[in-house]
């Protein structure tokens, strides 16, 4: 185990100094700015939303990275990527079984998503870690939908992750969840300088932009001809299927498991916008079912074909990389979608009824 925590952080720190990590600058950026009382969005429709240094995210967030907004810039890059370590070794440590506890450490610190995550500078470990954490503590329906809700208004992506409690009948899960999701959100609108609907225009402008050239399904549509605005609800509906199939499924195996996962999964297939770094999420997925040594490493090994950390494969003339993102995708959504179908060979069911509710 040591030997893969020690090889983690060897990629880790690696993966960090390969890359000026361009999320976190945006979100010290944005803490720096809000210190300074001033605002961290760019104007709404100008050039500088598209620039790929804009925040854009929910004013929370940058709330959040205040206090790396006053550390020394060296000193808050260094605590980042510790954390971002610490919260992927959290994320297996919450999620494993002792006995696969290495091959979970090894998948989540050597796949590509998480070393991309930690080039770009990106929350999506910590987004894990929220994850597991809210997964862990369901028994405490309360704890559990807050945790749901932090990692939701952090990242918007995570919104439909709230359909997990409202199908499997978790009741205060959902009422817990969705009340602090609107009590972060209306905050962040009545403190911060833009309102909701100022919010809106800039996150349906952003996705229009960026979302055809990305790694999400609305983007493989609009590639294929197909209009922007039908390819975004195609998506939508696209995760809506998924996450009801796998409701079906829960009727029948009363395998909790098996929404959460659909859930997660449908946050990515929905999103307008996905980049290579958004499928760390997956990893929550694969978590939550067993996972001896080879399954992980070929999951390990499948996640550098698809998701290239570091260049892209391509070739003169045709860039591979965007359809070889989205094809590995694929092969985990259908991997996990797999292990769905087949009858759960842990032991882990949950009831329906009666539990944390």
């Amino acid at each position: 185990m040591l030997l893969v925590i020690a090889a983690g952080a060897a990629a880790t720190i690696a993966a960090a100094r390969s890359s000026y990590q361009p999320d976190f600058e945006v979100y010290t950026r944005a803490a720096r700015a809000i210190a300074a009382d001033a605002n961290p969005y760019p104007h709404v429709g100008s050039a500088a939303v598209f620039s790929q240094h804009a925040f854009v995210y929910p004013y929370a967030t940058a709330l959040a990275f205040s206090p790396f907004g006053w550390m020394p810039h060296a000193l808050a890059r260094t605590l980042f990527v510790m954390l971002e370590f610490a919260a992927l070794v959290l994320t297996a440590v919450l999620l494993s079984r002792p006995r696969e506890r290495v091959a979970a450490l090894a998948l989540v610190l050597l796949s590509a998503p998480s070393l991309r995550s930690v080039q770009v500078g990106a929350l999506g470990p910590v987004l894990c870690a929220l994850l597991a954490s809210s997964w862990r503590f369901r028994s405490r329906s309360v704890t559990s939908g807050v945790i749901l809700a932090v990692a939701a208004a952090t990242k918007l992506v995570l919104v439909p992750v709230l359909a997990w409690p409202l199908v499997t009948g978790r009741v205060r899960m959902v009422i817990a969840a969705g009340v602090s999701l609107l009590v972060l959100l209306a905050a962040g609108f009545h403190l911060g300088p833009i309102g909701m609907s100022s919010y809106r225009q800039l996150m349906v402008g952003l996705s229009a932009h960026e979302g055809p050239g990305s790694a999400s399904l609305a983007g493989a549509l609009r590639r294929l001809g197909i209009a922007w605005p039908v390819s975004v609800v195609a998506a939508g509906l696209a995760a809506v299927g998924l996450v009801a199939a796998f409701a079906v499924v829960y009727r029948h195996r009363a395998d909790e498991r098996v929404v959460f996962g659909a859930a997660i999964v449908a946050s990515v297939v929905a999103s307008p916008i996905v980049w290579s770094h958004y499928y760390v999420l997956v990893l929550v997925v694969i978590l939550l079912f067993p996972l001896p040594a080879v399954r992980a490493a070929w999951f390990v090994a499948a996640s550098w074909v698809a998701f290239p950390a570091r260049v892209d494969i391509s070739w003169p003339g045709f860039d591979a990389g965007p359809a070889l993102r989205v094809l590995g995708g694929l092969l985990l959504i259908v991997a996990a979608a797999h292990w769905f179908a087949g009858p759960p060979s842990d032991g882990v069911v949950t009831a329906r009824a009666g539990r944390g509710r």
